[in-house]
Order: structure tokens, then sequence, then C-alpha cells
């Protein structure tokens, strides 16, 4: 589909080779440097902390198992639009993510790259809302995120709320 937004046509089978390809890349990608450090200092430091990803969820959870990311994080922390029926950025799956862990909306703070769906989610729900713009962009909407960076180096230097 992505594709054929561009008028680039593709038959069946390079369509199947495509999809087997990026199945077998999904279980390699890497984190962005920093960010596995400063998830565990917030773990040691007692903070709980969780995912919320927007996508289908057998693709999610393959990300997530890719990244290691189920080693650190708890699957009862783990929130995937696909498994639920909502998405970012409703701001019904940060409250649900505040019900299921027992937390409060006014004690959590979301990492996110996408203005649209991370940070208008969650301030839409009363979340602490941080932005990760490794790229400098201009916010696409009118929402102001507590805090924005570019490299986990500056944020691991700042105190949470």
């Amino acid at each position: 589909m992505a594709l054929k937004d561009f008028g680039i046509t593709v038959d069946k089978a390079q369509t199947e080779r495509f999809d087997a390809d990026f199945s077998e890349r999904q279980k390699r990608f890497d984190l962005i440097e920093g960010a596995k450090d400063y998830m565990k200092q917030l773990i040691e430091t007692g903070y709980r902390v969780g995912i919320i990803t927007n996508g289908p969820e057998d693709y999610q959870w393959n990300k997530i198992r890719g990244l290691e990311l189920d080693r650190m994080i708890p699957e009862d922390r783990i929130f995937i639009s696909g498994a639920l029926g909502i998405a970012k950025p409703d701001p019904e799956i940060f409250a649900y993510a505040n019900r299921k862990t027992g937390t409060e909306a006014q004690a959590s703070l979301y990492i996110g790259d996408a203005m649209e769906k991370d940070i208008a989610g969650a301030l839409a729900a009363g979340w602490q809302a941080y932005w990760f713009n490794p790229l400098g962009l201009q916010p696409s909407t009118e929402h102001q995120p507590h805090f924005e960076f570019s490299s986990y180096a500056q944020i691991m230097q700042r105190s949470l709320f």
C-alpha cells in the first residue's frame, strides 16, 4: 500500500519477499543510543517504566522482543493499541495504562517522538510529555511538550517533573 502511494507497483512474489525480509529485520532493531541506559536508570531509581505503542499486536511484540525490552519491562506494563482497540493520541490508552499500573496521570511521564500521537495524546491525558526530536523538527501541532531533547545524553542530566 505504501509503495502504491508512490506509484510503485510490485507483484505478489516481491511483496512476499519484502514482507519476509521486513519481518526478519524487525527482530534486529537497535534502540536509540542512550535509551536503554536511561530506562535502566529510571528502573533502578524506582520508577515504573512501561510502553504504550501503536500497531498490530504481533508486529509490536516482535519489535519489543527484538529490542529485548521484554527483559526490562514486565508484560503487564506493555500496552499495544492493536490488542486494546484504542490507540494514541486517544487519551484513553494513557488512562488505561494508569488504571492497570495503579498510577496517576499527574505523576506520569510519556517520552515520544511523534508530536501528533505521543505528545498530543499524553498531554490530553494529563501526563507530562517529553518530545524526542533528534531532527529539530518544528512542532506540527500547537501542543507544547514539557521538555524537548535531541539525544538521551541531554535527558539523562534532567530531573523528572
